[in-house]
């Protein structure tokens, strides 16, 4: 098979990466406004925005509202290595991470920037042009026929929800090989890579347990129900409960926020006359932004409540004085080459490389302890 023709973006997109390989831009330094751009790469003003979008997702450059694009550190290897393999092999060596489009632009300190960031690093450190593409929700037929011509090897469907499943069946409906990353689909029958959510759930619960905890709430957003049940903490969580017998003692075995609730309303768990003696929330975000409520200043971890959390902490301000949180995270390197590793079987020919799940590991900290006394309550 010859190799697939380049639109006009993906022409000038290489011709950007040649120049930053070479160095003509350096880190720090800011490119030309994008109308001087236009000019020297010879095209419209809206492909010279979709390049530098696209640069901007590759951690090529930097892109500030009303400002010029800034160069990135590490810009010049990695806009080699990119190119290198571009030019090398274009069909068989070009991987697409599929982000679905409510997550972009990804967020450098939250667990799912770091992992693309570390996960294009390792792809192209095995000679794979691994590329952050724009999943939309809308319109995902139109989608997955402008996708599949671009000339990608494989593709790797990253933390996606429900509705980006339309995109899923089509392309496995075309033999077009897919790796499911952070979730399941048992229904699809598509080959996954996960952390261990769920024995991480219980494993982290089971500390509490031995710690003297009776009364036990874990803070998190509804999920999708098509999903496997081993792709989430949810789960884990509640049958350790169930089956350690925990269940009868908790006043909130599960609190459930709103996906969209920005001022999260978890008030309840705390005005309750029998408050939880510890609260674990199911990701970073969630417990940065209960940190960082002026209304739940008063409680004192963990003298009034243990807290515990999933993933990495975002870095922001915090209104609740807390030590640094107990957490279980993964590798992201080493999810990183279980990913890669699978990829590489299918890129080869084999359909199914099998499933692989990243274990998590719990780092324990000041910031839980044996319950001490009544539960504060929220004034």
């Amino acid at each position: 098979m010859g190799k697939p023709h380049k639109d006009v973006a993906d022409r000038v997109f290489e011709e950007l990466l040649g120049q930053l390989a070479t160095g003509h831009w350096l880190p720090g330094e800011r490119l030309p406004p994008v109308r001087r751009l236009e000019a020297m790469f010879h095209t419209s003003h809206l492909t010279m925005l979709k390049v530098l979008r696209h640069a901007a997702d590759q951690r090529l450059v930097s892109i500030e509202p009303r400002r010029a694009a800034t160069v990135r550190e590490g810009v010049v290897e990695r806009a080699a290595r990119l190119l290198a393999v571009r030019q090398a092999d274009l069909h068989n060596r070009r991987l697409a991470v599929l982000i679905p489009d409510r997550y972009l632009p990804l967020q450098p300190n939250n667990v799912l920037g770091i992992t693309v960031n570390v996960l294009v690093d390792e792809a192209l450190r095995r000679g794979l042009a691994a590329e952050v593409v724009q999943w939309p929700l809308l319109d995902q037929v139109s989608f997955v026929q402008r996708f599949t011509a671009q000339g990608y090897a494989a593709a790797l469907a990253v933390s996606f929800l429900s509705g980006y499943l339309t995109t899923l069946h089509l392309l496995k409906e075309q033999k077009f090989p897919v790796l499911l990353v952070m979730r399941q689909v048992p229904s699809l029958d598509l080959p996954w890579v996960i952390p261990d959510s769920y024995g991480a759930a219980q494993h982290m619960a089971k500390v509490l347990a031995d710690l003297g905890h009776r009364n036990l709430c874990m803070v998190g957003r509804a999920h999708d129900t098509l999903f496997s049940r081993f792709d989430f903490q949810h789960d884990g969580w509640m049958d350790y409960l169930k089956e350690s017998g925990l269940i009868r003692t908790c006043s909130f075995p599960f609190y459930y926020v709103r996906l969209y609730d920005n001022d999260l309303f978890i008030d309840p768990i705390f005005d309750h006359p029998n408050g939880p003696t510890a609260v674990v929330f199911e990701g970073g975000t969630l417990c940065a932004d209960f940190l960082g409520k002026k209304r739940f200043a008063h409680l004192r971890i963990p003298q009034d409540v243990s807290i515990c959390s999933f993933n990495w902490m975002p870095a922001g301000p915090r209104e609740v004085a807390a030590p640094p949180i107990t957490a279980a995270t993964f590798d992201p390197a080493e999810m990183a080459r279980a990913i890669i590793a699978s990829v590489e079987a299918m890129i080869a020919g084999h359909r199914d490389p099998g499933n692989a799940t990243v274990p998590m590991t719990l780092h324990v900290t000041d910031s839980i302890a044996p319950p001490m006394g009544d539960q504060v309550h929220i004034l």
